[in-house]
């Protein structure tokens, strides 16, 4: 099995960086990288393969020198082929093994095979002959330990001929197995109708619960700058209310003032006068 060994190396020093614990396995003939028991990557001649999340396939094969990988003749969903020239750059590389360490959790483990009949789990190194998809080698042949011999069958004496029945038996009715299949059919898709229609209900109160508790908000926050306003309208006019009452105060309290001042002068000056003729009239009592 020929692979490209200085891109499996890429590979091996890229893992290592990350500390990821790995194990080597010849299949697909090539040399694939596996996480938890879970192939992750692996080089076949040229190329690269990728076990990445079926619904990211689309995505992944948008991109330059990526094809869906059909080994075995047909497209096996969640596999891809990408090119050696698409994975010159580190960068490149990284970006895939952080596909395939993305999707490696949620992919579906193979149960573990054996290579002999005493049940010895085989190496991380080692070619399951097992495996479909490996290339069969003249050393894998020779390796592979061959299948138990058959018993010959037994001889049995053939069974006496049955009486020929009065009337022919009626022809047995077909089995409903499409019928069985039509209902179950049938049955899932008014489950997924029933959940669709579900969630978008479920959907549409969500939102109805969000523009109310919206509007209530808004409405709250009207209130509050309405009685703002409120309060500020009433400090101001009584605060109007203050100040005229205090100009007013004021005008009547010079008023007053003014009167008084005026009464004053006109009693002095009646005062003078009163004076004035007393001491004319003493003169002349003189005199």
């Amino acid at each position: 099995m020929a692979y490209n060994e200085q891109l499996a190396d890429r590979v091996r020093r890229s893992l290592e960086q990350r500390s990821v614990r790995y194990t080597e396995k010849k299949m697909f003939g090539g040399l694939c990288f596996l996480v938890n028991d879970k192939m992750l990557l692996g080089v076949e001649k040229n190329r690269l393969m990728a076990r990445i999340d079926p619904q990211e396939t689309s995505k992944a094969l948008a991109k330059t020198g990526v094809k869906p990988m059909d080994f075995t003749g047909r497209v096996m969903q969640g596999y891809v082929f990408v090119d050696e020239d698409s994975v010159d750059h580190d960068k490149e590389l990284e970006y895939w093994l952080d596909l395939t360490l993305r999707y490696n959790p949620k992919a579906k483990s193979s149960k573990k095979k054996f290579i002999n009949q005493n049940k010895q789990p085989m190496n991380s190194n080692q070619v399951d002959p097992m495996d479909p998809m490996t290339p069969m080698s003249e050393s894998n042949d020779a390796s592979m330990p061959s299948a138990p011999a058959k018993k010959p069958a037994r001889k049995r004496a053939p069974k006496k001929a049955a009486a020929p029945a009065a009337a022919a038996a009626p022809a047995p009715a077909a089995p409903a197995a499409p019928k069985k299949a039509a209902r179950k059919a049938a049955k899932k898709a008014v489950k997924k109708a029933a959940k669709k229609a579900a969630v978008k209900t479920a959907v549409k109160k969500r939102v109805a619960k969000k523009a109310v508790k919206k509007a209530v908000r808004k409405a709250a926050v009207k209130k509050r700058v309405a009685k703002k306003a409120v309060k500020k309208a009433a400090r101001k006019a009584v605060r109007r209310g203050a100040v005229k009452k205090a100009v007013r105060k004021a005008v009547a309290k010079s008023a007053v003032r003014k009167a008084a001042r005026k009464a004053g002068r006109k009693v002095r000056r009646a005062g003078r006068k009163v004076a004035r003729t007393v001491r004319k009239a003493g003169r002349r009592v003189g005199r």
